[in-house]
């Protein structure tokens, strides 16, 4: 998995081709540029690099093939900087978690009991994530709207994914969105399968085009 928030430092470069290259000594400069979507030449900079802090070494096969064999400095190194990442990324969660908690108390002052999300990508797993931790018991998820059919009756949780179709099969006091990048689009879908407006909301409040 890609993370798009920090695929552009330098670190995060270092710790995921050390990563790789531990679980496996045999990938090529072609396949960990992909992995990192960068260009090759990056990837071939950041190796030389590495050796040269002695953090992995290079074996050469049969003049072409190469493997990449990260030394007892270069354990400690990815070590270090996966812990100092997860450390980083908790810290966010955290500040993500304390919005999310503040949006469902602000559904369960305006009574909201039986509603729907639309959106199974990450954001829609981080707020259901948070629903599971704390409040299952205090209001009810009837689903999670995605327009992906590959998604159709997967769960997240104990939540189902569902289509926009069985939408209009549910009693339900509202509708969520939780894309950020498909707000609108998906605000005029569903009008146009003649969702009521006053139905539909943004789950982080902004406002609708």
């Amino acid at each position: 998995m890609i993370f798009i928030f920090f695929k552009h430092t330098n670190d995060y470069k270092k710790m995921m081709i050390l990563d790789l290259i531990s679980s496996n000594k045999n990938h090529s400069q072609a396949n960990l540029a992909k992995r990192l979507n960068v260009a090759a030449s990056m990837i071939n900079k950041y190796i030389n690099e590495m050796e040269r802090e002695g953090l992995l070494n290079k074996d050469n096969i049969n003049g072409k093939k190469m493997n990449y064999v990260i030394t007892k400095k270069g354990v400690y190194e990815r070590d270090y900087l996966l812990t100092t990442y997860l450390d980083e990324l908790l810290e966010m969660y955290k500040k993500a978690k304390h919005r999310i908690e503040e949006k469902f108390e602000e559904i369960i002052e305006k009574k909201y009991r039986r509603f729907l999300l639309f959106g199974a990508g990450e954001t829609g797993k981080v707020v259901l994530n948070v629903y599971n931790d704390s409040y299952k018991d205090k209001l009810e998820i009837l689903g999670i709207v995605d327009e992906n059919i590959e998604k159709i009756n997967k769960k997240i949780w104990d939540v189902r994914i569902i289509s926009i179709d069985e939408v209009k099969k549910l009693e339900f006091q509202k509708i969520f969105i939780t894309s950020f990048a498909y707000r609108d689009r998906i605000y005029k879908k569903l009008t146009d399968e003649n969702i009521p407006r006053e139905k539909i909301d943004d789950f982080f409040g902004q406002e609708i085009l």
